[in-house]
């Protein structure tokens, strides 16, 4: 008896049709070029964000944060790099950064591909 129970448990569990993925037409990152994705990073306020091309002709981002907190905060900060047709060329490395306490700083990433005409910034807690 267990083994007809099993059967059939089994088979309604895998018999599952395939189901379709929820599109979101308008995600965060096509309308933020910054994007925070841990709560304990509230204590982080942009003061800049700004980018310039470089002589040779590549994009250069520059992040200028301040820590309201007590004590650092360790973060992985990624840029991705688009071309004019908000087609991602580049994607950075998570790069761990150190905002140290009750001071601004700045974070500057430089793309390696010239094509490079807008970017994203994703900051999340140290892993």
């Amino acid at each position: 008896m267990k083994y007809v129970v099993g059967l059939v448990l089994s088979l309604l569990l895998y018999a599952c049709p395939p189901y379709r993925v929820n599109e979101v037409n308008n995600p965060i990152q096509n309308r933020e070029k910054i994007t925070l994705t841990d709560l304990v990073l509230k204590n982080l306020n942009l003061v800049s964000l700004s980018s310039d091309k470089t002589d040779s002709g590549r994009l250069k981002v520059i992040l200028e944060m301040q820590n309201e907190k007590k004590k650092d905060i360790w973060t992985d900060i990624q840029i991705t790099f688009l071309d004019s047709n908000n087609t991602e060329i580049e994607r950075s490395s998570w790069e761990s950064f150190n905002w140290e306490r009750r001071a601004v700083k700045t974070y500057t990433k430089t793309a390696l591909n010239d094509k490079a005409a807008d970017y994203r910034v994703f900051i999340r807690k140290i892993r």
